[in-house]
C-alpha cells in the first residue's frame, strides 16, 4: 500500500491476493420458488471487505443483500433477486475484478 493515493480496501485487498493466486469470483443465480430468487457472489479473497461491498451495492440494486459464511467456511455475498449481469458490470466498472476472473451460473 502506498502513501501517496488513497486507500482503497477493495484494490488493496486484491493487490495482495491476486500476486500468488489467481481470484476467481463465480456469481450464481437460484430460484427457489416462482416468487423467491437470490443471487450469491462468490470466490474473494478472505481479507476482501465483503460488508463493504454489499453495503455499496444494497442502494444500487435497490434490494437487501447480507453476507453468510457457506458450508466451506468462506464468505458469500447474498442478494435477493436476479441481479448477476449488474453484480458482474459493478465489479468490473470498479476495477475491483477483470472480465476475465468472473464467471455467471
Amino acid at each position: 500500500m502506498s502513501l501517496l493515493r488513497p486507500f482503497d480496501p477493495f484494490q488493496d485487498a486484491l493487490e495482495q491476493e491476486t500476486q500468488s493466486v489467481k481470484v476467481m469470483i463465480d456469481i450464481r443465480f437460484f430460484e427457489h420458488s416462482k416468487k423467491r430468487k437470490t443471487t450469491t457472489a462468490e470466490g474473494f479473497p478472505a481479507n476482501f471487505d465483503l460488508k463493504g461491498l454489499v453495503k455499496k451495492l444494497q442502494p444500487i440494486l435497490s434490494t437487501a443483500g447480507v453476507v453468510i459464511k457457506s458450508d466451506q467456511g468462506y464468505n458469500v455475498a447474498k442478494f435477493q433477486g436476479d441481479f448477476r449481469h449488474e453484480i458482474r458490470k459493478y465489479l468490473i466498472d470498479n476495477d475491483i475484478v477483470s472480465e476475465s476472473n468472473i464467471r455467471l451460473h
